[in-house]
C-alpha cells in the first residue's frame, strides 16, 4: 500500500520553487551559486519504505548532493 503525505516545507533560501502541490521542488531556476536545503515540516515515520523521484536535466557543476538530515543537524554551519 503506497500512502502519499502532504508534506509542508521550510526554505531555509528563497530561490526554491514549490511546484505541483508541493509535491516538486526546483532548486536554482535559473542559476546555481550556492549549495541548497529545504527541510519538511515533520520526522519521516519510524516504520515504513520512503521513495523519491529525482529528475535533473542539463547538470553543469562540479559536484551534487543528495540527503536526508534530522532537525539535530545544524544546517547552517554546514552550508
Amino acid at each position: 500500500v503506497c500512502i502519499e503525505t502532504k508534506w509542508k516545507w521550510s526554505t531555509v533560501d528563497s530561490t526554491a520553487i514549490l511546484n505541483n502541490d508541493n509535491r516538486q521542488i526546483l532548486f536554482h531556476p535559473r542559476v546555481s551559486s550556492s549549495t541548497q536545503v529545504i527541510l519538511a515540516d515533520r520526522p519521516l515515520p519510524i516504520s515504513g519504505k520512503y521513495y523519491w523521484e529525482i529528475y535533473m536535466p542539463a547538470v553543469y557543476g562540479t559536484s551534487i548532493m543528495f540527503g536526508i538530515a534530522s532537525e539535530l543537524k545544524e544546517l547552517a554551519k554546514v552550508f
